[in-house]
């Protein structure tokens, strides 16, 4: 009787150790990141001469590349008093720079160049510092994704900024907030967030506290932090800023999706977007508002397309398909299985029947991230929408009517159809599917 009994103190022991020790998952796949539930270890071992230590004079130096300028990786940690060398895209037009610890870096005459592209050095303070570069000195709408929660908070939809503008006959406003200082930011995690709301990230999503760590007093001296909230439907949605516009007294800040999974997961989810902006832009502003683009991505149709308009496709090996050449500033590439001919000389002559995909930077040229921006199709076997090159213009124009669309050209020869940033012409020989890529960098290819 003793043995059992002590069988059972000793699994029910076991039993308490171990419960509590596991990593908060969704049913649908996500990981709930919480940078508390870590083990905080010492990794640097005194006995191992080889251990990766930045040592007692290196300091941490945290890049924020929001114009997606950097050439160049940059070290984590530097020395104090280290040279460090930054190379940085070349623009025609507007002048690039740095911004170390607020104070700004250019190019001048001494500025050395690797080709065409400016080399910018400063010596490493002996202090953890963040870097920021710039173009003509504004180091431009900082912009975060972090995590919020699990679905729609209704104490955070209902004292927002726009809370009168909020509600489902109007579905586009979203609620949006505005810190002046650190301590406003501070207040509004401990009046929504508590002690440690604000501190778990999503998959690759960081939390909030994450998100707005290097926001210190020195940067609210000179800018404004607008935040904005945003809930979805699905946890596999993001979203990221796209533009903000200010007319007089009004500010809005939009907001766009940033991708658009083919399956998305059965579980809600909410998320903060922030947008630093400049104090001198928002001195006399008296409303502000933010909108969600609905049109940022189109629905994704019926196709035996390999591709869809604005799809994602960083990381996708081209290398079976056959590229088109002669494009600035982006690629074109003939859909698998479709081969030009070439000439003695060397030009290429596309099949009769074929589909050619155009990859460049998207949303915007400057951004990294290659997206198809161009469909052209000229094979009568390919459909979209209910429409394919063996439809007849009605037959155009009442399906894409469906999606939204709507007719903006007609004549004999053909029609454009237009929703947004997307536009599709219909002809009886090609169809040409595009979206908009912006240049607010005047980059000239």
């Amino acid at each position: 009787m003793k043995k059992i009994l002590s069988i059972l103190l000793l699994g029910a022991l076991l039993l308490l150790c171990f419960s509590g020790c596991t990593t908060p998952t969704d049913p649908q796949g996500g990981t709930e990141t919480d940078p508390e539930s870590t083990p905080v270890t010492d990794e640097t071992d005194p006995e191992d001469p080889n251990e990766d230590d930045p040592g007692d004079t290196a300091y941490k130096l945290t890049v924020c590349d929001y114009w997606g300028y950097l050439v160049n990786s940059l070290d984590e940690y530097y020395e104090a008093g280290e040279e460090v060398a930054v190379t940085l895209e070349f623009l025609s037009g507007p002048s690039v720079g740095i911004e170390l610890n607020g104070a700004y870096i250019g190019t001048n005459a001494d500025t050395q160049y690797n080709g065409v592209y400016p080399i910018i050095t400063f010596t490493m303070p002996a202090k953890d510092s963040v870097l920021y570069t710039t173009q003509n000195g504004d180091i431009g709408f900082v912009s975060t994704f972090s995590r919020a929660g699990s679905g729609r908070d209704p104490d955070i939809w209902n004292n927002a900024l726009n809370v009168s503008k909020l509600g489902e006959s109007n579905p586009y406003n979203l609620p949006i907030y505005k810190f002046d200082t650190l301590s406003d930011l501070e207040k509004f995690k401990s009046d929504f967030g508590g002690e440690s709301g604000f501190n778990y990230g999503w998959d690759e999503v960081p939390s909030l506290n994450d998100a707005t760590k290097y926001y210190d007093e020195a940067f609210f001296d000179r800018y404004t932090l607008m935040l904005v909230y945003v809930d979805a439907s699905s946890g596999s949605y993001r979203f990221g800023f796209k533009d903000i516009t200010i007319d007089g007294g009004y500010l809005c800040i939009q907001v766009e999706q940033t991708n658009n999974p083919k399956v998305g997961t059965d579980d809600m989810a909410a998320w903060f977007i922030t947008v630093a902006v400049p104090d001198s832009m928002v001195e006399n502003v008296t409303e502000i508002d933010a909108i969600f683009d609905a049109d940022s991505f189109l629905d994704l149709p019926g196709t035996n397309l390999e591709f869809w308009i604005a799809e994602n496709v960083d990381g996708f090996d081209f290398s079976s398909h056959q590229e088109k050449y002669g494009l600035f500033g982006g690629k074109e590439y003939y859909g698998k299985g479709y081969v030009p001919t070439t000439t003695a000389s060397g030009v290429q002559i596309d099949p009769e029947h074929c589909v050619i995909y155009t990859v460049t930077s998207y949303p915007d040229y400057s951004d990294k991230a290659q997206h198809v921006t161009g469909i052209y199709i000229t094979d009568p076997e390919i459909s979209f929408y209910g429409i394919s090159l063996n439809s007849s213009f009605d037959d155009f124009e009442r399906c894409i009517t469906q999606q939204g669309f709507e007719i903006t050209e007609s004549s004999e020869h053909q029609r454009t159809a237009r929703k947004g940033k997307y536009s599709i012409t219909f002809t009886k020989k090609w169809i040409m599917i595009r979206v908009e890529v912006e240049n607010k960098n005047e980059i000239i290819f």
